[in-house]
């Protein structure tokens, strides 16, 4: 495989990766509540190939990366509207994190209808597959 193939590949398993579906992770039914988990990830790559003098040459690649859990979403289900999103941060407090947690408090219901339209949309497609594979 070369080089270009290589980050080709690649580039397309990344495409595959970075979807919400790997950020925001599934619910947990806990009940009276759901509770759902934001994660982060990061990684990085590298791909190399050269020719040598005497026409030989060679080629390589790595890669690593990581995943952190930053934090947990729940919704109270007999608390209609944002008075029921709770936002959970799983990191140390700073300054910077405060006033992110409190834009995200503001944000939040418009997240989690933004995740709601998705997951309803892709619940549609599935029906559709369903219905033209009768």
């Amino acid at each position: 495989m070369t080089g270009e193939e290589m980050l080709r590949t690649t580039a397309g398993e990344l495409d595959r990766l970075l979807s919400p579906d790997h950020v925001v992770g599934s619910s947990l039914d806990l009940g009276d509540r759901l509770m759902i988990p934001v994660v982060e990830y990061g990684f990085g790559l590298g791909a190399g190939e050269g020719k040598g003098s005497g026409g030989s040459g060679g080629g390589g690649s790595g890669g690593g990366g990581g995943i952190s859990p930053v934090a947990l979403v729940i919704l109270e289900k007999q608390v209609k509207g944002p008075e029921g999103i709770r936002i959970f941060t799983l990191r140390k407090e700073g300054p910077i994190a405060q006033a992110v947690s409190v834009l995200s408090e503001k944000l939040a219901p418009r997240v989690i209808e933004a995740v709601k339209a998705m997951a309803a949309e892709r619940s549609r497609g599935k029906e559709t597959e369903e219905t033209d594979d009768t």
